[in-house]
């Protein structure tokens, strides 16, 4: 299994080919996001609807929303199981300095035993037993930016 942090789900929701396309290589396995990954999209959606004064910003806000709900839809979710947030106290302790959010997704990914796919290299790779894959990266001669 395959779990996207937020970044990586991010990045699919905005068409970015690399993600996109490794995500379709994947097809054989499991690719899913974490219910971490959908707070911390639906809270930003919310931020961002409340501080839309605009019109056109108040309906950019809630097309991202409803893009993002339908996006749930059709990969899998990893839920935070009591195994998985006990594994998070534990790595909350061992590892202060990084993120909450951070150490629920790699705590989801480890109760999984799932390779995370993220861009955040540096800090997943101090957690011990992680998997993680940049699928955000093209392979060498390949030319996207996105």
């Amino acid at each position: 299994m395959f779990i996207l942090d937020t970044d990586h789900f991010t990045l699919h929701l905005h068409g970015h080919q690399t993600v996109t396309r490794n995500m379709m290589e994947h097809n054989s396995s499991t690719v899913a996001v974490s219910i971490v990954t959908v707070e911390e999209t639906l809270t930003g959606w919310y931020s961002t609807i409340r501080q839309a004064k605009a019109l056109a910003a108040q309906i950019q806000a809630y097309a991202g929303l409803f893009r993002s709900m339908q996006a749930f839809q059709t990969i899998e979710l990893a839920p935070f199981s009591p195994d998985a947030l006990l594994r998070f106290r534990e790595l909350r302790i061992a590892h202060r300095r990084l993120g909450r959010m951070d150490l629920s997704i790699a705590a989801i990914a480890l109760e999984f035993n799932a390779t995370l796919v993220t861009r955040n290299l540096i800090d997943f790779e101090q957690i011990p037993g992680l998997k993680i894959e940049d699928w955000s990266q093209p392979e060498s001669g390949d030319a996207d930016h996105a």
